[in-house]
């Protein structure tokens, strides 16, 4: 009896959404918000015909032996790259470990032009990955690892540049973090090299200055026991 009601039923939890396909066809999607803009993109793709669109969870008809379902999430995913290395305006190269959050909004668009979600990062990766190394180049190292105010505008750029180009693959990123920015371990040796010959400068000019003290105040206890032993005579 289950086998047979699956055949002419579905249910569409709220956690997904799903595609229903008519000899590999898409002919509805049931998603989680009916928008303006998921219809648009719908009607004026050539792709699909009269698809029907509904945002209604729960139990839904089918056509028995000619219609299949296909289960995609609605929950938000996470697209988590390797760090990888980016060059500044000032020649300067920077490892960068950045994260994006998305979800799909279209799984008629999503099934049509990726597939599944591992596609969906990669083409997240190439995207993403290309614009922040445009914008990073645009600035020296010390704004991208300092000023926090220029580095959460960079990324509302990047995301909105993202969000453009991945509209048609029925995907919106949500939003997007820098974990870490740091310089290439080849860099390490020279850095702490600088840092090392910073520090002795520091610590020459503590000792100069604690001598040139220590002098002055050897120089008033002698003038004082000179005043001293004047007065004892």
């Amino acid at each position: 009896l289950s086998i047979i009601l699956n055949q002419f039923f579905y249910q569409v939890d709220e956690r997904e959404q799903v595609i229903v396909k008519q000899f590999d066809k898409v002919v509805k999607i049931v998603i989680n918000e009916k928008t303006d803009e998921v219809v648009k993109a719908i009607e004026e793709n050539p792709k699909f015909g009269d698809i029907a669109i509904s945002d209604r969870k729960g139990l839904h008809v089918k056509i028995p032996f000619i219609q299949s379902v296909e289960r995609f999430t609605s929950m938000i995913l996470t697209y988590d790259t390797e760090s990888r290395e980016v060059i500044t305006k000032d020649k300067k190269k920077l490892v960068l470990d950045n994260y994006a959050v998305w979800r799909i909004v279209n799984p008629a668009l999503f099934y049509t032009s990726l597939g599944n979600e591992r596609s969906a990062n990669t083409k997240l990766d190439d995207i993403i990955y290309s614009k922040l190394n445009e914008e990073i180049g645009k600035v020296d190292s010390h704004v991208v690892i300092s000023d926090k105010e220029y580095v959460t505008s960079m990324l509302e750029r990047v995301e909105q540049s993202t969000n453009e180009q991945m509209a048609g693959y029925g995907v919106e990123v949500v939003n997007m973090r820098i974990k870490r920015t740091d310089f290439p371990v080849d860099n390490h040796g020279h850095i702490f090299n600088r840092m090392n010959t910073e520090r002795q400068k520091s610590a020459m000019q503590y000792r100069s200055e604690g001598q040139e003290e220590a002098q002055k105040i050897r120089s008033e206890a002698d003038r004082e026991a000179t005043i001293i032993e004047a007065q004892a005579y």
